[in-house]
């Protein structure tokens, strides 16, 4: 199963830098889409030390297009088999590739998942000393 992804980061590095190397195994592909400014030189530096894709584009500069940063990421991609869009702030199961493996996805359709909240760092850090297996 080819699973590719899409991440849109603009200025929130922060957040990708715990992201990329967490999610990194659940794709064959994984492209993330940043602003083309000073600012956003820490994602670049982040992608490529994870062996991620990251694309510059100035549709993130002045406001937030978020649809058009999409198309920019999935014009990298080579459309031949699934493609997760998700946030820079999103973390998945460490299952999550094995288990959709499993899954009966229908090519026609378009999926969504359900998400945990950690409202705070303090929780986030209590997440990981306290995971709950999937």
């Amino acid at each position: 199963m080819l699973i590719e992804g899409i991440c849109i980061s603009k200025d929130y590095e922060d957040f990708l830098s715990w992201v990329l190397p967490l999610n990194r195994h659940v794709f064959d592909r994984l492209v993330v889409v940043t602003g083309d400014n000073e600012a956003d030189k820490k994602t670049v530096l982040l992608c490529k030390n994870y062996h991620v894709t990251c694309v510059q584009t100035n549709v993130l500069n002045e406001g937030f297009n978020k649809g058009a940063a999409i198309n920019v990421g999935l014009n990298q991609l080579s459309r031949k088999g699934w493609i997760i869009h998700f946030d820079s702030d999103i973390i998945f199961p460490p299952r999550t590739r094995e288990m959709l493996g499993y899954a009966s996805l229908k090519p026609e359709n378009v999926y969504g998942a359900l998400r945990m909240n950690c409202n705070s760092y303090e929780e986030w850090i209590e997440y990981f000393r306290n995971p709950t297996p999937i």
